[in-house]
């Protein structure tokens, strides 16, 4: 996924590939170096995130039958997640950079964020993907 960012701080342009395994950010102080890391947290987080999928009572059954259950992550729902979380992202950057809401236009009226996956390439990608989670609850385990 490449995230395209402009007018964020000291950063006027720039572009970051976070499919890359290892992403080096060196340069003198004063540079964008701890807003861009701050960005990618606040994208990438787990906090209680809800892609809009719930385990049912028929999930549940199944777990507690056969120790399995399949649920369906339909590719078009999650990138459309995505992009209201990029949305969620860019307006509240006051809250991410710890800067008083009012102040927010004096920092970032001019800040873009944007993702470059088009909706194809995340379909192909998430199609490519092996999903497999485990579950607890209480001290049942299901695989």
């Amino acid at each position: 996924m490449k995230i395209q960012v402009n007018n964020l701080g000291a950063i006027k342009e720039g572009t970051i590939d976070l499919s890359k395994k290892l992403n080096v950010f060196c340069g003198p102080n004063g540079t964008g170096k701890t807003y861009m890391a701050y960005l990618i947290y606040a994208l990438t987080k787990l906090e209680n995130k809800n892609i809009g999928v719930s385990l049912a009572d028929f999930y549940t059954a199944e777990l507690i039958e056969k120790n399995t259950a399949g649920i369906s992550l339909e590719p078009d729902s999650i990138f459309e997640f995505r992009e209201r979380e990029f949305l969620q992202v860019s307006s509240n950057l006051w809250n991410v950079f710890a800067i008083p809401e009012a102040k927010a236009g004096d920092y970032f009226k001019d800040t873009k964020i944007k993702c470059l996956e088009t909706r194809e390439e995340f379909g192909q990608r998430f199609e490519a993907l092996r999903i497999e989670e485990t579950l607890k609850f209480y001290s049942f385990t299901f695989k």
